[in-house]
């Protein structure tokens, strides 16, 4: 942490699990993706998620997304679309995009360019340095950032809505998700 604080620019961002966030923030100095006052944020299901996957590039996205406004590129989005269920997969598929194929993408989702520019703001700036901390203890917390990190926001709403009637809750998961029949009443 010394380190970083006497080596880093003072925009520079350290992400780890947020236990130990108000230390990083007052021995280096520096900001942090999320800390003991703000775990309560979407920041836990990002890092939960980038610790999870095998996935460099998805990683990557996700830390840049981070950096880069924490969950702002999904609230740009829920504002945009009111929908949780598109606001997450566009914004999981954009991530993993350079920034000219995220602008098509959202281009193509039926964003305006006004709109396009601040969720690009948000997933695909000029990010800060950055860091990413890991410990020996966090394999031992990885049943509470592998919860965060797995959250299923479409299995939610449906457990949301379980009190529909059947047939409606089956067309609302076939309309809404494209489940098949089956899938659906299942």
């Amino acid at each position: 942490l010394t380190a970083i604080n006497q080596n880093s620019s003072e925009n520079a961002i350290i992400t780890s699990w947020w236990d130990f966030g108000h230390h990083f923030k007052a021995l280096a100095d520096r900001r942090v993706t999320f800390d003991g006052t703000t775990q309560t944020y979407p920041a836990a299901h990002w890092v939960g998620k980038l610790l999870m996957t095998d996935n460099e590039e998805q990683s990557i996205g996700i830390l840049r997304m981070l950096d880069c406004g924490s969950n702002n590129a999904f609230n740009a989005l829920y504002s945009a679309s009111n929908n949780t269920h598109s606001s997450l997969k566009i914004l999981n598929e954009i991530i993993l995009l350079d920034k000219k194929n995220a602008k098509k993408k959202l281009e193509s989702s039926g964003f305006d360019e006004k709109q396009t520019e601040k969720i690009l703001s948000f997933t695909h700036c000029e990010e800060p340095e950055a860091y990413f901390i890991a410990s020996e203890d966090m394999i031992g917390k990885s049943g509470v950032w592998s919860h965060f990190g797995s959250w299923d926001f479409e299995r939610a709403e449906i457990w949301q809505n379980r009190k529909l009637p059947q047939e409606q809750a089956v067309k609302m998961m076939m309309d809404k998700y494209n489940y098949t029949r089956e899938k659906a009443e299942n």
